[in-house]
C-alpha cells in the first residue's frame, strides 16, 4: 500500500537529478539477486545501509510540503489546488491533477496529472524546477 503513497522509482530517479532534496523516510534501494548479479529496487524505511545508493522516494506529505502554495510575479498569481477526477465531479477520470490556478479567473495554468497523487505532485515539482518557478514563491 506505501507504494501509492510514494513517488515512482522512475520519478524519484528524476526528482534526484533535478536537485530534489534527498532526505525523508522512504527510500528506493536497491538489491542484487546473488544468483545472477540481477538489480531490482524494493523500498525501505530510513536508515538504508550504508553500500547501497538509495533514491529518496517522496510521500505526499513530503511533496506538499516542498511545493510553494502560491507562485506569482509582476504578470501571474497562481495558488495550488488539488483535484481528483479531474474538473467536473461527474467525470469518470479517475486521474489526479496538481494544478497551479489563476487566483481571479480560476483558469488552470500548470497542470500535471497522473494515476497516483504522489506522481502528479512529483511532476509538478520537476515542472516548476524546470521552469525556474520554484524561486518565485509567495
Amino acid at each position: 500500500m506505501i507504494k501509492k503513497q510514494v513517488v515512482s522509482l522512475e520519478l524519484s530517479q528524476k526528482l534526484k537529478d533535478a536537485g530534489y532534496p534527498q532526505e525523508g523516510v522512504w527510500w528506493w534501494v536497491p538489491k542484487i539477486n546473488p544468483k545472477d548479479d540481477s538489480v531490482s529496487w524494493g523500498l525501505k524505511r530510513k536508515g538504508c545501509p550504508s553500500f547501497s545508493i538509495p533514491v529518496i522516494a517522496p510521500t505526499i506529505a513530503e511533496l506538499v510540503d516542498e511545493l510553494p502554495a502560491g507562485v506569482y510575479n509582476s504578470q501571474f498569481d497562481y495558488e495550488l489546488a488539488i483535484f481528483k477526477n479531474g474538473f467536473d465531479s461527474n467525470s469518470i477520470d479517475k486521474r489526479w491533477f496538481v494544478v497551479y490556478e489563476d487566483c481571479i479567473t480560476d483558469e488552470n495554468r500548470f497542470f500535471q496529472q497522473d494515476d497516483r497523487l504522489s506522481n502528479a505532485l512529483a511532476k509538478m515539482w520537476l515542472y516548476l524546477k524546470e521552469n525556474n518557478l520554484l524561486q518565485i514563491r509567495r
